[in-house]
């Protein structure tokens, strides 16, 4: 089947890809684009996700782009709504931090203070233009996934780890 050109919208908007579709595809494959979107849109607000609109509409065109028609859109919209599924730089910077603390609770509480001060400092010595031109393959998130779960879990009673492990693979 051939590709649905998308790179002419102008705004990662619900509403600027609805033009789009209206304009490019059957009705058929419209209604199919509203009914998947309208499903994303409900679950995420159940779970009362920050930018739901900008998050079911990532959901939204993978899955169309999956069961209904390929998609082609502009890698720019492609970039703009990777941020908006992770959410705000503060609401992941919280999100981490908690993780990050979790993580330095192996740390003995007399030199806690410390390594979060050192902690502190290296993150700030960090070049974000070389972060930000690193691409990561997505394959590679699931061995990163298991290595971070691997090292947080080091040393601790075998019970507990597959305790842990069956709590993550339920959570999943």
């Amino acid at each position: 089947m051939e590709k649905l050109d998308l790179t002419d919208v102008d705004s990662f908007t619900y509403s600027a890809f609805l033009r789009k579709l209206r304009k490019k595809t059957e009705p058929k494959e419209f209604l199919a684009f509203l009914k998947i979107y309208k499903k994303n849109f409900d679950r995420n607000l159940s779970k009362e996700i920050e930018n739901l609109e900008k998050v079911s509409l990532t959901q939204s065109l993978i899955q169309f782009n999956k069961l209904v028609r390929p998609l082609k859109i502009d890698k720019e919209i492609i970039k703009n709504a990777a941020i908006a599924e992770l959410g705000t730089p503060e609401l992941v910077g919280a999100y981490l931090s908690g993780i990050i603390k979790f993580i330095l609770k192996r740390i003995s509480v007399e030199n806690r203070d410390k390594s979060i001060n050192n902690l502190k400092n290296k993150f700030q010595d960090l070049d974000v233009f070389t972060i930000a031109n690193k691409k990561m393959p997505a394959s590679s998130s699931l061995g990163q996934s298991i290595t971070f779960v691997k090292h947080v879990l080091f040393g601790h009673d075998a019970r507990y780890i597959k305790l842990v492990l069956d709590s993550i693979i339920k959570n999943l």
